[in-house]
């Protein structure tokens, strides 16, 4: 798992104990995760009994994607 994850993960858990979802909302956009994606990782986030940034952080990282891959024609 990258830092940047990591850091990620533990920023959206301190908002959502703040119970503040527009917040949350606004750090992905800032993210830039896609809203549709938006809203699968709240629903996974919030099917969590004790969301941790290592939970978190597994969600983040199941629906993120690099092209990398297909820019260097793998």
């Amino acid at each position: 798992m990258n830092t940047l994850v990591e850091y990620e993960a533990g920023v959206l858990v301190d908002l959502l104990a703040q119970g503040d979802e527009l917040q949350v909302q606004l750090f992905m956009d800032r993210m830039n995760i896609p809203f549709d994606i938006q809203g699968q990782l709240l629903s996974e986030m919030a099917s969590l009994n004790r969301p941790d940034s290592n939970k978190i952080a597994q969600v983040i990282e199941s629906h993120g994607h690099s092209s990398l891959g297909d820019r260097l024609g793998y």
